[in-house]
């Protein structure tokens, strides 16, 4: 299923995603600090409710392990050309830096923790404890280990329980979810136990799902507050009110994106005209390139002009070189959506769906 509105605010996520990743050394203070650049690490959310109402539209039906088997090769081949590239080229500019720059960086790391590092992201296991204390290779590819946790957990309980077991037990585990997320402090757990925030996203999605189910009909109107609940919201959790109550206010993230996708499925104006637009649809299309290589690019280009370089660091070329950043990682994004993940589906298609 692919909805076009909802994959031109898949776009528009993963492109503040990447701002805020920029770094700080080279972003003049009044941008990095702008509230909604230094909160929009929490776009990552949206991908998680949505692809859990993506997913219980598409495999809602699964009704045996025959099912469930081709369900999870089929995940598989989306999200692993793309990750086995991107780690791999991760790997390969820390062996040079390591190597040949480390006066440019900060601390090099041994030969042992890039392997482990490595494993930790290729086996889809970052999210968790399970290969020690790690984000994983290419640090932004936590998230897919937890959304790959989060389609196990999906596909496996549609197949053994009936329905209303099912939606029973999946309310369950959101609950178990958010009280041990209220438990560590903070809703924005990511690397390590991060797949318990991506499973209590998706789940939501999964919800929001089943109550879409209602055939709501909605003002147009109403899909005007989405700006203002998301602005509202980033702006609540950078003003810092208060250790005690600010988990809260996080919870409350995925919450609004949940909201976001059900009024925009169920309403049609101008924000919804806009998301379906070809330069949004374009952004949405190489979202998960985007997404998965902007690390890298952010890592280098910057560390090169700067660092080894020596380009001079005033306020007009940061500026500059900043919206150059975002112009690479996108056109780099267009390419590897075109010749990594594309192609590397097929392939995989060719010999895991016979």
């Amino acid at each position: 299923m692919r909805i076009k509105k909802l994959d031109g605010l898949r776009g528009i996520c993963s492109i503040m995603v990447v701002i805020y990743h920029y770094s700080q050394d080279f972003l003049p203070d009044y941008l990095y600090n702008f509230f909604i650049i230094r909160e929009s690490h929490t776009f990552v959310d949206f991908f998680f409710v949505l692809s859990g109402f993506v997913i219980a539209h598409n495999y809602h039906s699964l009704t045996n392990f025959k099912d469930f088997w081709t369900y999870l090769k089929k995940r598989f081949i989306r999200l692993y050309p793309l990750l086995f590239y991107t780690v791999n080229i991760c790997l390969v500019a820390m062996i040079i830096s390591n190597n040949f720059l480390t006066k440019y960086i900060d601390e090099a790391s041994s030969l042992m923790e890039q392997v482990y590092t490595t494993l930790d992201s290729l086996t889809f296991l970052n999210s968790t404890p399970l290969l020690g204390d790690s984000l994983g290779m290419n640090h932004p590819s936590w998230s897919i280990s937890a959304e790959m946790i989060s389609y196990i957990v999906f596909g496996l309980l549609s197949v053994i329980l009936i329905k209303n077991r099912k939606i029973v037990l999946f309310l369950c585990i959101m609950c178990i979810s958010t009280m041990t997320l209220l438990d560590y402090g903070t809703f924005f757990v990511f690397g390590d136990y991060g797949f318990i925030r991506g499973l209590m996203c998706f789940l939501l999605g999964y919800f929001i799902w089943e109550l879409n189910l209602l055939k709501f009909q909605l003002n147009n109107y109403l899909e005007y507050t989405i700006p203002f609940l998301l602005t509202s919201i980033l702006y609540i959790l950078h003003i810092n009110v208060g250790n005690s109550i600010r988990v809260y206010f996080e919870l409350l993230v995925p919450v609004i994106f949940g909201l976001s996708i059900f009024l925009l499925i169920n309403t049609n104006g101008w924000i919804s005209r806009i998301l379906e637009k070809e330069p949004m649809q374009f952004l949405g299309r190489i979202s998960y390139s985007t997404y998965l290589n902007h690390f890298i690019i952010l890592y280098i280009f910057p560390n090169i002009l700067f660092k080894v370089l020596r380009i001079p660091n005033n306020e007009t070329i940061q500026i500059t070189i900043f919206i150059l950043c975002l112009i690479l990682t996108i056109l780099y994004s267009y390419f590897t959506y075109k010749h990594v993940e594309i192609r590397g589906s097929k392939f995989l298609r060719k010999y895991l769906l016979k």
